[in-house]
């Protein structure tokens, strides 16, 4: 699981969450990581964008997120590989 958590007053807040219910227990074929990898504003508006890694049972990739209006948006996905 990716999860953004935020502060709303003295209340925690999800902002997003991001994940992968695996059913191939014996396997994982289906199963998919997420792991934070940088952040950095990319397109220089003061808010940093989220690099994640999102790793796969034979593949990779990345994606980037945005704030947007408040809210978390993927706004890229790619340049990984697999078999």
């Amino acid at each position: 699981m990716f999860l953004i958590a935020g502060m709303m007053g003295d209340k925690t807040v999800t902002e997003l969450a991001v994940y992968n219910r695996s059913t191939d227990l014996e396997d994982g074929k289906d199963s998919q990581t997420f792991r934070f990898v940088d952040q950095l504003d990319l397109d220089g508006d003061g808010v940093d964008e989220l690099f994640v890694e999102t790793i796969g049972y034979e593949s990779e990739g990345f994606a980037i997120y945005k704030r947007q209006s408040g809210i978390w948006r993927q706004v890229w996905a790619g340049g990984g590989g697999g078999c």
